[in-house]
């Protein structure tokens, strides 16, 4: 007889499950991420869809190519001209037609600016929208510099230029002009627009018959003194190794000296020019 004492045979214990694990947001992020990557989705196809389809044109757009194939209006007026504007400091070109944005300024038909002097701007426009910047400029109040003349001495305000004679210095403020005239020039992209505005310059005696030639030939003309890299004394900034500055620099240094990359205009449009 088995002894009451005796210990019971061992059941077997049920199997204990472990606790399943939690997914965290990261986890299932890079699950979902997993299966994206795996097959294409319609959102892939989508911005496929999206890239081929032509884009809308901007009305500024297409004003400019109707423009372009309607007959001139019998009372036009060819030509272009800079309108001179005080400021009261220099702005990046960006900001600057922000601000000319602001006033409903269509900068679309603004093709150049530039500081040819102390707190003064100027707007290169086409002389058929020189009457109607001004009325938006009078609405706003303000009034621009109608006697202002870019080719007076005075703008140099050079020190170092003090002691030339009244010829040189004339002769030096027309070079630093066509510095400024040259760097308006290069970043028009339409090449007749480009020919015409020069043409205008050389009818204002801005630059001569052979740097119109240069600008119909390579879209650019050379200045005299332009500094020559191989030249002996091309360091000192004139290529004749004096101390004045380069002339397509302002010894005022008036201008804004590096232009910004091309941006749109603020209404979204491309410009006809690239800064």
């Amino acid at each position: 007889m088995a002894s009451q004492y005796a210990a019971a045979a061992p059941t077997s214990s049920p199997t204990l499950k472990a606790p399943a694990k939690k997914t965290t947001g990261n986890a299932r992020a890079y699950s979902a991420a997993a299966k994206k990557a795996a097959s294409p989705t319609a959102s892939t196809t989508t911005k496929k869809q999206r890239s081929n389809r032509p884009s809308k044109p901007f009305p500024r757009q297409v004003a400019s190519a109707t423009r372009q194939f309607t007959p001139l209006p019998q009372d036009s007026n060819p030509g272009f001209q800079y309108l001179y504007l005080p400021s009261r400091n220099k702005e990046t070109l960006p900001r600057l037609r922000d601000k000319l944005a602001y006033l409903k300024v269509n900068n679309w038909r603004v093709l150049d600016i530039h500081f040819p002097a102390r707190q003064v701007v100027a707007l290169l426009v086409h002389n058929d929208y020189a009457s109607e910047l001004c009325s938006l400029f009078a609405a706003a109040g303000i009034t621009p510099l109608v006697d202002f003349n870019p080719l007076d001495p005075q703008h140099l305000n050079d020190p170092r230029l003090a002691s030339l004679p009244a010829e040189a210095l004339a002769h030096k403020v027309l070079l630093v002009h066509q510095g400024r005239l040259r760097r308006g020039l290069k970043f028009i992209r339409s090449l007749p627009v480009r020919h015409a505005v020069a043409a205008d310059f050389c009818s204002r005696h801005w630059i001569s018959e052979a740097q119109l030639l240069e600008v119909r030939k390579s879209g650019t003309f050379t200045i005299e003194g332009d500094a020559d890299p191989s030249a002996p004394g091309s360091g000192s900034g004139s290529g004749s190794g004096s101390s004045l500055p380069l002339v397509n620099e302002d010894a005022t240094m008036n201008d804004v000296s590096t232009p910004p990359a091309p941006t749109r205009l603020p209404d979204g449009g491309e410009s006809e020019v690239t800064r």
